[in-house]
């Protein structure tokens, strides 16, 4: 892989001049007079021979001071007036007495597009009244210096001994007028380089692509010769050459390197580029999407949540101050999936505002079919994870039983708040997890973009908040494994199941495999074929996928598989990660609602007395018939669903108080294994308000009187107003 730095001219301030060796002409003054016609400046504008430096003022209007010269230090300048920056009608004549190059120097933020984007050249190309620059010969090019931080880039021409006249440059305020400076013919200044990066970062075996481009406009010879040497670090490899001006850089190993470049003029003067280069396995900071805090206690009931933060991980069980708490993070690790690549070293970065010693913190990972709840309407009474059919009474601390290990994965995590000499108290501390191997294997079986991860405590008496500043973060590495199990990670399956699967590593040659299972929960480094361990399911396949045969697997028992991959260029076996998953005799129900979030109104249908939805169900089970339950959990307590029909398909509610309601359907099996799905529903007066309700809303600029239609009665509102005028000077 290839990763290609094109860098901004803007970089050229960082050049450092060693040598600067005599040329034909030694003195760089050539300016010998200025005047302005139509300034509104009341200063005189001042010629500085030789002034341009660093700390010299810029402006004669203005205290603002040079704090870069580029390559353009020691040379005649003139100051001029910032308040000509808006003047349309400006004229300046600058007189030189021998031949050379005139230089205006443009604010970078002098844009056409209004952009004013200091990072990037000058664009005059928009501006009506600086279209003289481009008509006068006036060539923009690589050479810059900084007033107060803003670059400005040099515009250039040749001249010979007379006078030239500049004029206007714009209409906008936001930023200086331009700067008039020159050089003589003969006279040398040193080159400059640019898309040369001060620093780079990239994965072991890229290679570093340098798109170098070095200008010598005023030298009186300018042929430029580079060189390119490594400083530091472990051995690299310059190619074409190391007298190149553009470079691809490959690296033997991870580690830190320096690299420099030399560009040397005709005139021996040189300049030197040096690059911090970072080679190391990429890492990705990957912020929450969303979060909720539920409870189970005297302040937070089971059908309420909090969405702010902090969120809190608690199990305090003081007399009536009972705080059960549980967080979810939610993380959208879809942008970060590759082809080819796994998640490795991934850890979280808890930002705390308090947290205890003396407790342990899990983490455990919502289900793949699971994951697709919105946490927006999460309650302890309806989300997944902890048990809410029925929810333990309040009173009564979190324990193992309060959370419902079928809808999570294996503890992926076990996090201790601090040491136990630290204390925190109302302020902001960062803590950082192990890497976990689970976390690791958890994400790469994800198959939607999409991971839940649960927080809880067991220990009594602790106290966590955290903040949703808190990330993920770890390496995406291309990894020489087998990744991407089905079943899925502590997936539950039925003995019916026809396949185990995976994704090869990436190799050189061909990859073929051994595949390996073994009954229960098994350790990575448990023994292959000894009969004691892993025994062989299928040897040298070239197959991403092994044919399960009758009795391989059988109900009420959990297995563990792995994956021997084999790189046929290299001959050198790789061992997979243990993957496990659980096979039942009788699976619980799917249950599925259609309806997405429903955003409703009076009078949606036939009746203004209220709002009307209708809810479809889906439940079906493996081997019983099942029935479908509908319930209302939501917070305000009361029951929506009509009488007799809490066990249809699907059911029609008519809805005359404005709120958002949780509906939820669950059917439960022979074998008693329960599973639901749940629904919001938001019910507002008009179609007007509902609309406001659905997240992304965005009103109309010109919907004035914001009813969600842009109509007479807008344009009347803006007659009332026309020409009013809140100014403090309304003239």
């Amino acid at each position: 892989m290839v990763r290609r730095f094109c860098f901004g001219m803007f970089l050229v301030f960082s050049l450092a001049v060693l040598c600067n060796s005599a040329s034909a002409i030694t003195d760089p003054n050539m300016i010998t007079g200025i005047a302005k016609t139509n300034s509104v400046a009341e200063e005189d504008l001042l010629i500085h021979n030789g002034g341009l430096q660093v700390d010299a003022v810029s402006h004669v209007d203005r205290t603002f001071v040079i704090t870069d010269t580029g390559a353009l230090g020691g040379i005649d300048y003139v100051q001029t007036a910032v308040d000509d920056k808006t003047n349309a009608s400006l004229q300046y004549d600058v007189t030189v007495d021998t031949a050379g190059k005139l230089l205006l120097l443009f604010d970078n933020r002098v844009n056409g597009d209004g952009s004013k984007d200091a990072t990037t050249p000058p664009d005059l190309s928009g501006i009506t009244e600086a279209a003289w620059v481009e008509n006068d010969g006036f060539v923009q090019t690589a050479y810059q210096i900084v007033v107060n931080d803003v670059p400005m880039t040099a515009y250039v021409k040749d001249v010979t001994a007379g006078t030239y006249s500049t004029y206007s440059q714009g209409t906008s305020s936001s930023y200086v007028t331009y700067l008039i400076a020159a050089v003589p013919d003969g006279y040398n200044l040193p080159p400059v380089v640019a898309g040369v990066p001060e620093n780079a970062s990239i994965a072991p075996g890229e290679t570093l692509d340098i798109d170098a481009t070095a200008t010598d406009l005023f030298g009186s010879n300018t042929n430029l010769t580079f060189s390119w040497v490594k400083t530091s670090g472990d051995a690299v490899t310059f190619s074409p050459n190391t007298g190149s001006e553009d470079v691809s850089v490959s690296f033997a190993a991870e580690g830190e390197y320096t690299l420099q470049l030399t560009v040397t003029d005709g005139n021996n003067t040189q300049v030197v580029k040096t690059i911090a280069v970072s080679v190391e396995i990429p890492k990705f900071e990957l912020d929450i999407a969303q979060h909720i805090e539920v409870g189970n206690d005297n302040k937070m009931s089971s059908t309420s949540h909090n969405t702010s933060t902090p969120m809190n991980i608690r199990n305090y069980n003081g007399t009536d101050q009972w705080r059960h708490r549980v967080t979810y993070l939610k993380f959208d690790i879809s942008s970060l999936k590759e082809e080819g690549k796994a998640f490795a070293n991934t850890f979280i970065n808890f930002y705390y505002r308090k947290g205890s010693s003396s407790a342990s913190m899990y983490v455990y990972g919502l289900k793949e079919d699971l994951d697709d709840v919105d946490l927006s309407s999460g309650t302890w009474a309806n989300m997944p994870g902890v048990q809410n059919s029925p929810v333990p009474d309040y009173t009564t601390p979190i324990t193992i039983d309060s959370v419902d290990l079928a809808d999570l994965s294996p503890v992926l995590l076990e996090v201790h708040g601090f040491q136990a000499d630290e204390t925190i108290d109302s302020y902001h501390k960062w803590c950082a997890t192990d890497t976990a191997a689970g976390l690791d294997e958890f994400m790469n079986a994800d198959s939607d973009g999409i991971v839940i991860l649960m927080l809880v405590t067991f220990a009594e008496s602790p106290d966590f908040e955290i903040w949703s500043e808190t990330y993920l973060s770890g390496n995406i590495i291309e990894p020489d494994y087998a990744t991407g199990p089905t079943p899925t990670i502590n997936e539950e399956v039925g003995a019916d199941l026809p396949q185990l699967s995976w994704n090869n590593p990436s190799g050189e040659g061909t990859i073929t495999s051994d595949v390996y299972i073994a009954e229960g929960i098994c350790e990575p480094n448990d023994v292959i074929g000894n009969g004691d361990g892993f025994e062989s399911l299928v040897e040298d396949t070239t197959d991403t996928f092994v044919a399960l045969e009758e009795g391989d697997i059988v109900g009420g028992t959990a297995y563990s598989w792995l994956v021997v991959s084999t790189d046929s260029a290299t001959g050198t076996p790789v061992r997979g990660p243990v993957w496990t998953f659980s096979v039942v005799s009788d699976l619980a129900p799917e249950v599925n609602i259609v309806n997405d979030t429903e955003y409703i109104w009076y009078g949606n249908t036939d009746n203004a007395a209220y709002a009307e939805v209708t809810l479809v169900g889906e439940v079906s089970d493996d081997h019983d018939t099942v029935t479908p339950l509908w319930e209302d959990v939501s917070d305000n307590g009361g029951n929506v669903i009509p009488a007799g029909e809490e066990n249809s398909s699907s059911i029609t509610l008519q809805l005359a108080d404005v709120g958002t309601y949780t509906i939820k359907l669950s059917a439960t099996d022979n074998s008693e294994q329960t599973s639901y799905d749940s629904v919001t529903i938001v019910v507002a007066e008009t179609a007007c308000d509902a609309a406001k309700e659905v997240p992304g809303y965005e009103a109309n600029p010109a919907d004035l009187n914001n009813d969600c239609k842009v109509n007479f009665a807008d344009f009347v509102k803006l007659a009332e107003s026309w020409l009013d005028c809140n100014s403090l000077d309304c003239d």
